[in-house]
Order: C-alpha cells, then sequence, then structure tokens
C-alpha cells in the first residue's frame, strides 16, 4: 500500500532533464496562416460549394507556390 504513494521517480527524472534543456526561441507569425485562410475563403465561396477537395487542394496549393514557379521552370 505504501507503493502507492510512492513519487515515481522516473517520471520525476523525466521532467528534471526536460527542465534543464536549454530553451529555444521561435518567433511565431500568424500572417502566412491568416493569408492562407484569407485565400481559402476566396476561393470557396457560396456559390462555389461542389468543388471537389482534390481540386481545391491542387489549386490552392498552386495559389500559394506562385511565386516559385520562375525559379522553377525559368
Amino acid at each position: 500500500m505504501a507503493q502507492l504513494f510512492k513519487p515515481n521517480t522516473v517520471v520525476v527524472n523525466e521532467i528534471e532533464e526536460y527542465l534543464k534543456l536549454p530553451e529555444i526561441s521561435i518567433e511565431s507569425n500568424s500572417l502566412a496562416c491568416e493569408c492562407l485562410f484569407l485565400d481559402a475563403g476566396n476561393l470557396l465561396t457560396n456559390k462555389r460549394t461542389r468543388m471537389k477537395l482534390k481540386l481545391f487542394k491542387k489549386i490552392m496549393f498552386l495559389k500559394r507556390n506562385m511565386s516559385n514557379f520562375n525559379t522553377i521552370h525559368p
């Protein structure tokens, strides 16, 4: 019964090791995500509700990667 209330040393050690890791700072930017949702909203309107998901994904891929076309095919 005493073992039930004994702290799990494996978990405690794992948490301590995690807290010792150096901090990594990554800047977050929601602009790209907002632009993607804006483009998707402009593409899929009330009049275009019958568009297949596969076609929608292809159009969104092309729209978001249009700037790379000149570097791929000069």
